[in-house]
């Protein structure tokens, strides 16, 4: 993978995960951010509860993630700098893969890490 894209599909998924994870407006998620030389803004709507998130990187399109944590689903939106122009690229239900105890990951597993909790 080309290293610009790695870093913005890194800095892309620290978004995401700090929609998820993250209270709106707060500040930890713009260190992973900037770690891909993008900047970030959140906001979480009063009435509808839904998460807006916001990635820039120079040079490419801005990156809307919308997280509504009602119904468990993320909408990824590209937006051209220049024209505005609004392109859907994804929506996903995440409901069933935080349901999941692994994927895609590595050693240690999340069960081993339980089970040495457990010795403590």
């Amino acid at each position: 993978m080309h290293p610009r894209i790695q870093r913005v599909a890194i800095g892309g998924l620290a978004a995401l995960f700090a929609c998820l994870l993250a209270t709106a407006g707060s500040a930890d998620h713009d260190v992973g951010l900037a770690a891909a030389g993008a900047t970030g803004h959140s906001f979480e709507h009063a009435t509808t509860g839904i998460r807006s998130h916001v990635v820039t990187q120079e040079g490419l399109p801005h990156t809307l993630i919308l997280v509504d944590g009602q119904t468990k689903r993320v909408g990824i939106y590209h937006v051209d700098p220049v024209s505005g122009q609004l392109t859907l690229k994804s929506v996903r239900e995440v409901g069933p893969d935080l349901q999941m105890d692994k994927f895609n990951s590595a050693k240690p597993w999340p069960e081993e890490i339980r089970e040495a909790l457990k010795q403590r």
